[in-house]
């Protein structure tokens, strides 16, 4: 019997200088993305090493919405959290120590986006995906970095300890606790504000 791989994308290891250790991501492009000079949004995908769990899902979702006009094609890069999710996606452990939300957050900006924006067709519009301790994740950078993300679809946060954080004020005026930052404006588009 002849057989042949299937294939919904492709990983890719990059080195991190802030997180001093080499992450995996995980790469779907829309279809027909070789073919043509269309530039797209790009889904970030936290928990993208579950492939069967979540990364196909995704694949899927985006596969059926773009193909019926209810959003457009995306880069979808899911993101290897193996078993570092607590450490970089909780803003404190359950014990009350500090963990590296923040610098997870330096490598997003500062490493991630700048290699997807430099080797894909990108268009200045980013959404997350976060299950679970991601979407802990994704409320923390909605309100202490709100202009990280142009979108979130965040499902089931993850609760962590009741003890406060204290959060460097991202405007410069000193620190405040986790629940005043919750206060910070946002804003919302829908799907064809992306264009």
């Amino acid at each position: 019997m002849e057989t042949e791989p299937i294939s919904i994308g492709y990983s890719q290891t990059l080195h991190s200088n802030v997180l001093g250790e080499d992450r995996r991501i995980f790469i779907h492009l829309p279809r027909g993305y070789e073919d043509s000079r269309t530039s797209y949004p790009v889904v970030y995908h936290l928990y993208g090493d579950r492939i069967e769990q979540y990364f196909a899902e995704a694949v899927a979702t985006v596969y059926n919405m773009s193909s019926g006009g209810d959003m457009p094609g995306v880069v979808l890069v899911g993101i290897d959290e193996n078993d570092l999710r607590y450490r970089d996606l909780l803003p404190m452990s359950n014990s009350g120590e500090e963990t590296r939300i923040d610098e997870f957050t330096k490598y997003l900006n500062d490493e991630l986006f700048p290699f997807i924006d430099k080797t894909f067709r990108t268009k200045d519009y980013r959404i997350l995906v976060g299950p679970q301790v991601g979407a802990s994740f994704g409320l923390y950078t909605l309100f202490t970095s709100p202009g990280m993300f142009d979108a979130y679809i965040l499902n089931n946060p993850f609760r962590w300890t009741s003890q406060p954080r204290r959060t460097k004020n991202r405007g410069g005026h000193g620190s405040r606790s986790l629940a005043n930052t919750l206060r910070a404006p946002t804003r919302t588009q829908t799907w064809d504000q992306m264009g």
